[in-house]
């Protein structure tokens, strides 16, 4: 197998040598291949590798929009409905990272989410169970309306896949610290990072939202200090965040429906 494996990623150093080096002062574009990026697309009924044109490949985007009773939904909520969802962060007992990026072998990539999701600092919205395959390639934007009693708070956006038999794992996450006007709703966006995944029928997409992944992300103090400055390490404020979701302040995340290459 490591032969096997050491033998494709040397194939692929010579396709990309012969796409950069120069030979008598001209590249030499005749070894470029006519699809050079390669991909693994993930999902039960996927985990196959397929080769792309150029990156981002041709998507639509669809849009799903947060709710209330931990719901997504396709159009955007009305004013009748509850207009935000809430929680409490606190430095003293910061939300874990969970899966994804990590140094970690043993809390790195797809992992189960169910202990994350019972936190009461972690919220949870979820579509389906799907009737017929969506395929994601790209990256995923949340767009959310958030507020904060603190002026300064984190904000992280989870995609997760969740089986019928309800287990639910990571997909892609994205991550942003933010200075804020304290209980002042705010516009924030959250690119959620490269990702090619099919959601096979009868599956449910789920979107996770909280202010913490520690130790992989320092956990934020709430002060608004910047390190170095008097007590950025040594106080730490535990506040309300608020997650909106109303007509007014609506939050949703945008996902790139992949839609195949001419």
């Amino acid at each position: 197998i490591q032969f096997v494996i050491r033998t494709i990623i040397q194939e692929y150093q010579r396709q990309f040598l012969g796409m950069t080096i120069e030979e008598e002062g001209t590249l030499m574009p005749s070894h470029a291949p006519e699809k050079p990026v390669h991909i693994f697309v993930s999902g039960e009924g996927a985990e196959h590798w397929r080769a792309l044109a150029a990156w981002p490949p041709p998507s639509s985007q669809r849009s799903l929009f947060l709710a209330p009773r931990n719901e997504l939904t396709e159009v955007p909520a009305t004013d009748e409905q509850p207009d935000h969802s809430a929680y409490t962060f606190d430095p003293a007992d910061p939300t874990p990272s969970v899966g994804g990026y990590s140094f970690n072998p043993w809390n790195a990539g797809q992992v189960d989410h169910k202990r994350l999701e019972s936190r009461s600092d972690v919220l949870s919205f979820s579509y389906g169970p799907l009737t017929e395959a969506l395929e994601i390639i790209g990256s995923p934007l949340a767009d959310i309306s958030f507020s904060s009693s603190l002026p300064s708070a984190d904000l992280c956006v989870k995609l997760c896949a969740v089986s019928p038999r309800g287990k639910c794992h990571n997909i892609c996450e994205g991550y942003v610290r933010s200075a804020l006007e304290p209980n002042s709703v705010t516009r924030v966006q959250v690119e959620l990072g490269p990702t090619a995944h099919r959601f096979a029928p009868r599956w449910s997409l789920r979107v996770l939202v909280c202010s913490g992944a520690h130790p992989r992300i320092a956990r934020n103090s709430g002060t608004g200090r910047k390190g170095g400055e008097m007590g950025a390490e040594t106080e730490a404020l535990a506040g309300s965040m608020r997650v909106h979701h109303s007509a007014q302040h609506p939050s949703k995340i945008s996902l790139p429906i992949f839609v195949g290459e001419a």
